[in-house]
């Protein structure tokens, strides 16, 4: 496989993820998934399903997530879990469509423990931890410019505390003795540009370009002082044939002045599979993901259906059951050392969707020498 070579300040990167940004060329915009615009005040689908599962950043997790979904694109969605060591998180995602614009946000709140790795190792042993207590928001309003081109302003806040730090032999250090468990904090605002032609919840098919660049106010342990950050996502979803599609993304980011406990991390369920919740954080992120789902049962009712027969007061939900299976790859880098290792993970998985488009997943991953990783949880992290 060819490799892409990307020349930054920071140094040649050859990421080699090719095959993903090659395949993105066939999600054209012309095959659209999404529906016309729509208020959809009424007419609103609502499931919700408590939970228990587990994976190998968390442990043990216990919680209830609910959706609801509307015509126009319209979702929102939620959960609240706490997990067998402590942690604690509460999210709220959505996209609400009104006669002009649309609305586009994110929150997340999480208290627990978070991990500093070796850079080097294959399969790392964590050197430190701290409680860690952080706080997300993202929203932007966006106004139809074309066919399915939105553009508008976007906010984003960022806080974030730890305490309790220990070491790999879990004796107490000192608060602030490690760089990237001290305080941090910015407030960004900028410009949103966002192009999409496939459902934000379970792409089926179709194409998208999300993008944003922002400036504002970063907060350290010891100083305030400006600062900038722009990301941008390409996405496409290919159907191909016999119930088989190909998903493919690609992310970038970066951030000028930001401290160690802000800074953009890779790893886990979010960026790639196999590796370690915060394996590795920079200021510079590149990241990829290839995945193939083939739906292998329509309408199946199984589970559920059994469980109906017994307790009559759970629905018998007609599912779908998908076969997955995935490629992850990513890199941080960062002005003051790099860019560091490349990380890869491969594996695959089960999806059932719950009518409309709640997602159970199970994911097994590996990174090359290293153990398995299990990810086990509601809704579809693409």
């Amino acid at each position: 496989m060819l490799g892409i070579h990307l020349q930054s300040r920071l140094t040649t990167v050859p990421l080699r993820i090719s095959l993903i940004a090659f395949a993105l060329l066939f999600a054209v915009p012309g095959h659209a998934q999404l529906p016309g615009k729509g208020l959809g005040y009424f007419g609103w689908k609502v499931i919700g399903i408590p939970y228990v599962y587990g994976n190998s950043d968390d442990g043990l997790i216990f919680g209830v997530s609910a959706e609801a979904t509307s015509p126009g694109g319209q979702y929102m969605q939620g959960y609240v879990q706490a997990t067998s060591g402590g942690a604690l998180a509460v999210r709220v995602k959505g996209e609400l469509q009104f006669s002009s614009f649309r609305i586009v946000g994110r929150v997340k709140a999480q208290q627990g423990n978070e991990y500093l790795y070796p850079t080097s190792a294959v399969d790392p042993k964590w050197m430190a931890r701290a409680d860690v207590y952080r706080l997300e928001a993202q929203s932007a309003m966006l106004f139809e410019a074309a066919s399915h081109l939105e553009i508008g302003p976007d906010v984003e806040v960022l806080l974030t505390d730890a305490k309790k730090l220990e070491d790999q032999n879990e004796q107490s250090l000192p608060d602030n003795s490690i760089a990237r468990f001290t305080r941090g904090s910015h407030a960004l605002i900028g410009v949103r540009l966002r192009y999409r032609t496939m459902d934000p919840i379970r792409p089926l098919r179709g194409f998208m370009v999300d993008g944003a660049f922002r400036i504002g106010r970063l907060g350290g342990a010891t100083d305030i002082r400006f600062d900038y950050a722009s990301e941008v996502t390409l996405a496409g979803a290919i159907p191909i044939c016999c119930d088989l599609r190909w998903f493919n993304r690609m992310y970038g980011k970066r951030q000028m002045e930001a401290t160690p406990p802000i800074q953009t991390e890779l790893g886990g369920i979010k960026t790639l599979r196999g590796q370690p919740s915060g394996r590795d954080y920079g200021r510079t992120q590149l990241a990829g993901r290839s995945q193939v789902h083939w739906t292998i049962a329509h309408g199946w009712r199984g589970f559920f259906g059994t469980l109906h027969s017994i307790i009559h007061g759970i629905p018998a939900w007609k599912v779908d059951v998908e076969t997955v299976a995935f490629y992850d790859v990513g890199m941080t880098g960062d002005p003051t050392y790099g860019w560091r290792k490349m990380r890869h993970g491969v594996g695959g998985g089960f999806r059932i969707v719950l009518p409309p488009t709640l997602v159970l997943r199970a994911d097994v991953a590996v990174s090359p020498g290293g153990s398995p990783a299990f990810y086990i949880g509601v809704g579809e992290e693409l």
